[in-house]
């Protein structure tokens, strides 16, 4: 003779399933799980070849007590993500608002929180050989303004400019003369 399947009464199980049926929806709703039916079975302890697997997985899927379990657990995963997600946003906005709080460390609580928002998202740009050659061409006049500026002896570590010296202080070994002055001898 069969025993009788075990059933929970308590507040855990308010649909009264097996022990197995509620090992399935465990393996079932495994967070990163296969969510297969016939995989949930294997994995909540139903013995038979993947016929007999799949036909457990199937009836528990179709099984209404079941159904509602799966619906349960569901809203109640949702409502802790949401709650979850609500601490991340104030612990988002004491760092945003503490003053003591390093500025760059205010604006990374900023950037995050505005994706978690959905204010900020991530963009990608389509490559098109058109838009390759601009950026190339782009990326060439940035290099040859760098070379320039690393050549510039009036450009200083901080990225400012020395003042130009006097007129006098230049004496003879001024500026080289300008395709101007080369052809004719004399400017202007």
């Amino acid at each position: 003779m069969k025993p009788e399947p075990h059933t929970h009464t308590n507040t855990d199980n308010p649909y009264h399933l097996t022990y197995k049926q509620l090992n399935w929806v465990s393996a079932y709703l495994q967070p990163g799980g296969p969510h297969n039916a016939t995989q949930a079975a294997r994995e909540a302890g139903y013995k038979g070849g993947p016929n007999s697997l799949a036909r457990r997985g199937f009836e528990n899927l179709h099984n209404s007590k079941v159904q509602q379990e799966l619906a349960r657990r569901t809203a109640l995963a949702r409502e802790e993500t949401k709650d979850r997600r609500e601490r991340r946003l104030r612990d988002l906005d004491a760092i945003i608002d503490d003053p003591d709080t390093l500025p760059r460390d205010r604006i990374a609580a900023m950037q995050l929180q505005g994706k978690m928002l959905g204010w900020l998202s991530e963009t990608r740009v389509l490559e098109t050989p058109d838009r390759a050659r601009a950026l190339g061409e782009a990326e060439r006049r940035v290099a040859e303004r760098a070379a320039l500026l690393l050549h510039d002896t009036r450009l200083l570590p901080d990225g400012t400019y020395a003042p130009d010296p006097p007129e006098s202080a230049r004496g003879s070994s001024g500026p080289p003369p300008g395709p101007a002055e080369s052809a004719s001898g004399t400017a202007g």
